[in-house]
């Protein structure tokens, strides 16, 4: 199923997106907010010290001049989760499935992510394109 985010902007600002069968009973609705919520489509127990990749059913694909910034749920940052590359990028090029690289913190205990958790949020910002041009320093 595929949706797109460009109601009531122009379409330079576009975002389309695509909801995996699994992931479909996890995003009911089809009205989107931005930050986004982000469900993990499996459990998954995650031990201490370790890290795991948590997919989420949904892709992106997201128009030139902007990009998906995720960040963990503050209930699994409460619990001892921590999102390890947050936020994480997701540009413009990218169109896999989004996927979040969760660690457990606690140096004791396992910690579980449910099936249908919120476990991210990801927010759509613009961003700018800028031109380089590589010059030769010389020191003096």
């Amino acid at each position: 199923m595929i949706y797109s985010s460009n109601e009531g902007y122009n379409d330079s600002s576009q975002v389309d997106f695509f909801i995996s069968n699994d992931a479909r009973v996890y995003y009911p609705t089809h009205i989107w907010t931005n930050p986004f919520p982000l469900k993990a489509t499996t459990s998954t127990i995650v031990r201490p010290g370790e890290r795991c990749l948590i997919p989420t059913g949904l892709f992106f694909a997201i128009s030139v001049s902007f990009a998906g910034f995720v960040t963990i749920a503050s209930s699994l940052a409460d619990q001892g989760f921590l999102c390890v590359n947050a936020p994480g990028l997701i540009d413009c090029q990218y169109r896999g499935e989004i996927k979040v690289i969760l660690q457990n913190c606690n140096s004791a205990t396992p910690l579980t992510i449910h099936q249908g958790e919120e476990i991210a949020h990801m927010s759509i910002r613009s961003t700018i394109s800028i031109e380089m041009e590589s010059s030769i320093c010389q020191n003096k």
